[in-house]
C-alpha cells in the first residue's frame, strides 16, 4: 500500500485507533456505578492525577499506582475479583477494550492474556458490582492442525449481545520484519464468531496464509473468500448487522453473514481510512489523501457524513468520538492527559481535560452514553473520565 495519510500514522497511531471498542448504547452509561472500593481522584493522588472543572477520573478496577510485587504481576490476567482494590487483582497483557451490549447490565470486557499460562480470556468488569469475572477462556493453539481451533493472536472484540462475540483474530503488522507462524492455508488472519456456549465459529477469512516480513494481502469477499492484512479494531455501526474494522490502516464493512467489504465514500469513491469508535453506532473515518502526505485530513463522520478538516497530526491523537462535533484526544506532548477536542473548530476544549501520571492511557478507549464518558485501560487497570 503506498505511502499517505494512514500508511504515515499507522505505525505512530493504530494502538491509539484500534483501541475503541465502539458500539452504540451499548456501553455502559455515564452515570454507571464504579463498583465498591472505586477512588475518585483526590488530594492523597494528587501527585498522580490532576483535572481541570470540567472533567473528573476515577479508578474502576485495579491498583492507582504501579505494582512491583513480582508474585502478583505473575497472577495478572488469571484472577477475578472485586474492583478497586491496591492488593487485589490485576490486568493482564490487555489487547482490547469494549463496552457490553446494550441489552446486558452496565459493563465493559477486556481481551488479555494471562501472565500465568499465556492464555487468552475474554473478561467482564460489572460496573455495577464491581465485580471482574473470565467469560472464556481459550486454548493453547495447535498450528500443527489442519484449521485453528482456539483464539492464535486476538487483535479486537465486540459484544453482539445474548452471549455471543465477534473476535478478530490477526497478526499485527508494524513495519518490521516478522516471521509467522500463520503462513499455511487456514491459519490467515480472520474473524471468529464466539457463541454463548463457548463455540468458535469462523465469519470471514483466515483461508489466506500470512506471508513473513510484510502485511497479507486483503481482498473483499464472503466468508473464507475474504482476506486481511492486519486487523487492529472493530465497532459497531448504525445498523445492528454490520461492524466497522480497521484492517492495514483501511476502514471495512463486516456483515454477520461473513461478508467483508471495504468502504469508500463520496461520488468520487474515496477510500475510507483510519477508525475511531463512537456510541450509538457513530464513527469516524478520513478520506484517503490525494498527493503526497498533506498537512491537513478531511474527516468523515458516520453514518451522518458530517465532514471535518484537522490536522493530520491531531487526526492521529484521537481516541474516541465524543458525539456532537467532538472526540477524545491524547495530547502528544503529555500522553498521560487526556482532553475533549472540538472536531469544527479542530482545537482542543478549554477545561475539560484530565493528566493521569498512572496509570497513563494504554491505548485502549471507548466512549458511553452521548460520548462525555471515556472509559481506558492502563497499563493494570481500567479507568473512567467524564467531561462535563
Amino acid at each position: 500500500m503506498r505511502t499517505t495519510l494512514l500508511s504515515t500514522l499507522i505505525a505512530s497511531a493504530v494502538a491509539l485507533l484500534c483501541a475503541c471498542g465502539g458500539g452504540s448504547d451499548e456501553g455502559p452509561g455515564p452515570d454507571a456505578n464504579p463498583g465498591p472500593g472505586s477512588q475518585q481522584p483526590g488530594t492523597p493522588d494528587a501527585d498522580l492525577i490532576t483535572a481541570q472543572p470540567r472533567a473528573r477520573l476515577a479508578l474502576l478496577w485495579g491498583p492507582l499506582r504501579p505494582v512491583s510485587d513480582a508474585a502478583r504481576m505473575q497472577q495478572a490476567g488469571c484472577v477475578d475479583g472485586p474492583s478497586g482494590t491496591e492488593g487485589g487483582p490485576l490486568l493482564g497483557h490487555t489487547q482490547a477494550l469494549a463496552p457490553a451490549h446494550a441489552s446486558a447490565s452496565a459493563a465493559l470486557l477486556t481481551l488479555e492474556q494471562g501472565a500465568c499460562d499465556r492464555q487468552w480470556r475474554l473478561r467482564r468488569l460489572d460496573l455495577g458490582s464491581g465485580q471482574m469475572h473470565t467469560v472464556y477462556t481459550a486454548t493453547q493453539p495447535d498450528f500443527s492442525a489442519a484449521q485453528p481451533q482456539s483464539l492464535l493472536s486476538p487483535s479486537a472484540v465486540l459484544d453482539l449481545g445474548q452471549g455471543r462475540y465477534l473476535i478478530s483474530d490477526s497478526q499485527i503488522f508494524t513495519g518490521g520484519l516478522t516471521i509467522t507462524r500463520r503462513d499455511k492455508p487456514g491459519f490467515g488472519n480472520g474473524l471468529w464468531l464466539l457463541h454463548a456456549n463457548g463455540q468458535l465459529q469462523q465469519l470471514a477469512g483466515f483461508a489466506t496464509p500470512n506471508r513473513s516480513g510484510a502485511p497479507g494481502p486483503f481482498r473483499d469477499g464472503q466468508g473464507p473468500a475474504a482476506s486481511f492484512s492486519s486487523l487492529t479494531a472493530l465497532c459497531a455501526s448504525h445498523e445492528p448487522q454490520r461492524f466497522y474494522a480497521l484492517d492495514a490502516g483501511v476502514l471495512r464493512s463486516i456483515d454477520l453473514d461473513g461478508r467483508v467489504t471495504t468502504l469508500r465514500h463520496g461520488p468520487e469513491g474515496r477510500q475510507l481510512q483510519g477508525l475511531v469508535c463512537g456510541a450509538a453506532g457513530q464513527a469516524l473515518a478520513a478520506l484517503r489523501p490525494e498527493g503526497d502526505a498533506p498537512q491537513q485530513v478531511t474527516a468523515v463522520e458516520l453514518p451522518s457524513g458530517q465532514q471535518y478538516s484537522l490536522p493530520r497530526a491531531d487526526f492521529a491523537w484521537l481516541v474516541a468520538l465524543a458525539g456532537n462535533g467532538r472526540a477524545w484526544r491524547r495530547d502528544p506532548d503529555q500522553p498521560g492527559r487526556l482532553q475533549l477536542y472540538d472536531l469544527q473548530r479542530a482545537q482542543p476544549i478549554e477545561g475539560a481535560a484530565v493528566h493521569a501520571q498512572h496509570p497513563q492511557l494504554h491505548g485502549l478507549a471507548f466512549t458511553a452514553g452521548e460520548g462525555q464518558t471515556l472509559y481506558y485501560a492502563g497499563r493494570q487497570a481500567l479507568l473512567r473520565v467524564q467531561a462535563d
